[in-house]
């Protein structure tokens, strides 16, 4: 997330996904209370989990 340009600094707000682990910290030191975290749910597929599904069906299939 890369916000505009911020009114009477010209600076921006960068949040990067890749780093970010939703842990909240920056919400809850904000001195403006400007974050806030609302939950939500979370869904990050793996690898495994697609392996395992792939494996489900095909057990499923031999029967």
């Amino acid at each position: 997330f890369v916000s505009g340009p911020l009114k009477h600094t010209a600076r921006v707000m960068v949040k990067d996904e890749n780093l970010c682990v939703h842990c909240g910290l920056c919400a809850e030191r904000c001195p403006t209370a400007a974050w806030d975290m609302q939950k939500s749910t979370l869904n990050i597929p793996y690898a495994l989990d697609e392996a395992a599904e792939e494996m489900a069906r095909c057990q499923r299939k031999a029967g």
